[in-house]
C-alpha cells in the first residue's frame, strides 16, 4: 500500500496515539518468554515522526 502524493485529507493522530508513542517500552520481562526486545528508541522515535506531523 502507498500514501497518495497529497496526505492533506488523511486522518491525522490524536493525542492519545502521540502520548502512546512517545511512551513505548524497549526491553520487557515476561514469565514465559523472559526478556524481550522491543522498538528500540531509535524506531520509537521514527514512528513518532510518522504519526506525529
Amino acid at each position: 500500500m502507498r500514501l497518495p502524493d497529497d496526505t492533506t485529507d488523511l486522518h491525522h493522530p490524536d493525542q492519545a496515539l502521540r502520548r502512546a508513542v512517545d511512551h513505548l517500552d524497549t526491553v520487557r520481562e515476561d514469565d514465559r518468554f523472559g526478556t524481550f526486545v522491543l522498538p528500540t528508541e531509535t524506531t520509537a522515535e521514527q514512528l513518532h515522526d510518522l504519526v506525529c506531523p
